[in-house]
């Protein structure tokens, strides 16, 4: 993991960790100097090809050959420039939630297929998908909460278990049959895959109300440890091997600061360092022995 790709609200950065420097990537189109361009969401696909998501400005492809840096149009054509999220799924299905087109998604031979949520006529917010073991399908959203695909009207559904609409950010999936569900300020809701039952994790801890938290991202990592973004709190690490949990944040014993611990992303690379993108506060790279950097990325050479 040399080099990191970082999405802004001004535009693209690339990470070069053996020179420590960031390198602007320029999309190309007119006003780029006085307008970067607002990256939303950065998916690797299983063929190599690097998406990014922009509000404002479509779908891009990346392609990185040593120190040349090649961004374009897809060659399929969706009419959306404003997209929120974008996901690949076991069937190698490209999706793609955008705030002026609805939700779609892409097959392997480039067919678009566009999805309702049933019973809303007009857009919706949707943020990210999730597909569990089971290969089922679901959005969230700030607007609606979560809601699940059904196959066979090709609409997804909001569980009638899920009566409050509670805005939703996040879900990762616990073991055989439960999803978390990572909610504006509710902390964090389970959900039964089999029955649709939802329920309080019952995760609480003594530094914070955890229970009134807002999730904005959830990883589970490669050991199956869960590390949670709190926001306005810090980084919760749930092992999985014990029950002693892990807190980063400004209310932690060794009070430790990660800005104003407004997490809205998690990445771990393969030396095991944790990278969270935070709200209007940069970058912060936690080491696997503890120690921080802030990384605040600039437009140079836009």
């Amino acid at each position: 993991c040399r080099r990191i790709l970082i999405g802004t609200s001004r535009g693209l950065q690339l990470y070069d960790k053996a020179t420590d420097t960031f390198r602007n990537i320029r999309f190309g189109y007119n006003n780029e100097r006085n307008m970067g361009a607002y990256v939303s969401s950065i998916l690797k696909r299983r063929n190599g090809k690097i998406m990014i998501a922009t509000e404002g400005h479509g779908l891009y492809e990346l392609y990185v050959q040593g120190n040349n840096v090649v961004i374009r149009k897809p060659k399929y054509r969706m009419r959306a420039e404003f997209i929120n999220g974008l996901y690949e799924d076991k069937a190698n299905n490209l999706w793609i939630a955008t705030g002026d087109n609805g939700i779609m998604s892409v097959s392997q031979c480039d067919v678009i297929c566009h999805y309702p949520v049933n019973g809303y006529n007009q857009l919706i917010h949707v943020g990210s998908f999730f597909e569990d073991s089971y290969r089922n399908i679901y959005i969230t959203s700030t607007d609606i909460g979560i809601a699940k695909l059904n196959e066979r009207t090709k609409t997804f559904m909001v569980p009638e278990t899920w009566k409050d609409r509670i805005p939703v950010f996040s879900i990762c999936q616990i073991g055989h049959r439960q999803l978390y569900i990572g909610t504006i300020g509710h902390g964090i809701m389970t959900y039964d895959i089999r029955t649709g039952a939802i329920s309080d994790s019952q995760i609480k801890f003594n530094t914070f109300n955890f229970a009134k938290s807002e999730i904005h991202t959830m990883l589970k990592d490669v050991y199956h440890n869960l590390w949670i973004g709190v926001y306005g709190t810090g980084v919760v690490l749930l092992p999985r091997e014990s029950g002693q949990f892990k807190y980063i944040g400004h209310k932690s014993i060794n009070n430790d600061k990660i800005g104003s611990n407004r997490i809205i992303s998690i990445f771990k690379d393969k030396t095991s360092s944790l990278w969270l993108g935070t709200a209007n506060d940069g970058l912060y790279q936690v080491s696997s022995n503890g120690s921080t950097r802030h990384y605040i990325p600039t437009r140079g050479g836009v």
